[in-house]
């Protein structure tokens, strides 16, 4: 069910993928280049819902997956309007082209990143499954006197309980 607070929150992330994706269109053909406030404020933005997001444990993924997205999208645009703004070699490369460049590559590098963290995050949760079940039995003092009395073996975490009166 979804309450206000989280239509205001899907509402900024949209507005944020939105104003990112423009930014990165913009600064790939060299329209316009955000000023790196503007991109550390996307980040921020950003990096705060992923945390209210992890806080209140949802389970939105699309959602997971964009802000953490965006978080390094803002990090390539700072990066891409410092390389352009500071580029001097203009017989290799002009500062355009070095600029799309780090671009391509940085975005090559979050595209990879997400990957991985959605991947490990799917992996941690298939371990952290199996070893939920291992934990649903404990061993009671009024267990422990009966698993003594018996003659079965139980061993837990190193430790055995074995009838030795015979």
């Amino acid at each position: 069910m979804n309450t206000t607070f989280e239509k205001i929150q899907y509402g900024i992330v949209g507005t944020l993928s939105l104003a990112a994706t423009i930014f990165l269109v913009t600064t790939y053909f060299n329209w316009y280049t955000p000023s790196p406030f503007i991109s550390f404020n996307i980040g921020l933005l950003a990096l705060c819902l992923y945390a209210i997001h992890v806080i209140h444990e949802h389970s939105n993924r699309i959602k997971e997956i964009t802000l953490v997205s965006l978080i390094p999208i803002s990090i390539t645009l700072i990066v891409s309007h410092y390389i352009q703004m500071i580029w001097k070699w203009e017989a290799i490369f002009t500062n355009v082209t070095m600029t799309k460049i780090t671009l391509a590559m940085m975005m090559l590098l979050t595209i990879y990143g997400v990957m991985a963290y959605v991947r490990a995050k799917i992996s941690y949760k298939k371990v952290r499954g199996n070893q939920r079940h291992n934990k649903t039995w404990r061993v009671g003092r009024k267990e422990a006197d009966q698993l003594m009395k018996s003659d079965e073996i139980y061993i837990k975490l190193g430790e055995y309980y074995e009838n030795n009166e015979q």
